[in-house]
């Protein structure tokens, strides 16, 4: 027999490719919209970011969806049906999101004890990329080392969860 956790990596890795194409879809559309001229004039936003500077940030930002996606199938693996499911999953997304849109606007000078808060260090990485300032790659490893570590905590805590007799009854 197939052992279970082949099954919980197998639906990780669906979800993690659905996430990783809707986050480049939604990248790509946004960097477009905000290069056309009528939308620049709309919004007084004038965007001119390299090719290289999006790559950079967005190679900065991949391990945060590597770490959603096992956070989220964490809490699926203990919630008992979709809706609570759901509520805390956007609860989750709320708490990752809300501390990076306030640093963003924010006059918050970056810190090294921020890189060790996935989401936070991202944050201040991405506004270095975008202004041309050079990454220090000390930063760069805590922030990516840090944010992939509670990725892998939360997927190998999911996968024991998974291989729980419960869920399996439920499935």
């Amino acid at each position: 027999p197939v052992p279970r956790w082949t099954f919980v990596i197998g639906k990780y890795l669906t979800a993690l490719g659905f996430t990783i194409l809707g986050t480049a879809l939604a990248t790509s559309l946004f960097l477009v919209l905000l290069g056309l001229p009528v939308v620049q004039e709309f919004t007084a936003i004038q965007v001119s970011v390299s090719a290289g500077a999006v790559t950079t940030a967005v190679l900065i930002v991949a391990p945060v969806i590597f770490m959603a996606v096992a956070l989220q199938m964490l809490i699926a693996s203990f919630t008992r049906n979709v809706k609570e499911a759901q509520t805390y999953t956007q609860l989750l997304s709320l708490a990752g999101f809300m501390p990076a849109l306030f640093l963003s606007i924010l006059p918050i000078k970056a810190q090294t004890w921020m890189n060790f808060i996935p989401t936070i260090g991202q944050v201040f990485l991405v506004n270095k990329v975008v202004r041309g300032e050079a990454l220090p790659a000390g930063d760069v490893l805590i922030s990516v080392g840090v944010t992939m570590l509670v990725g892998m905590v939360a997927l190998v805590a999911a996968i024991q969860l998974y291989d729980r007799e419960r869920i399996v009854l439920l499935s």
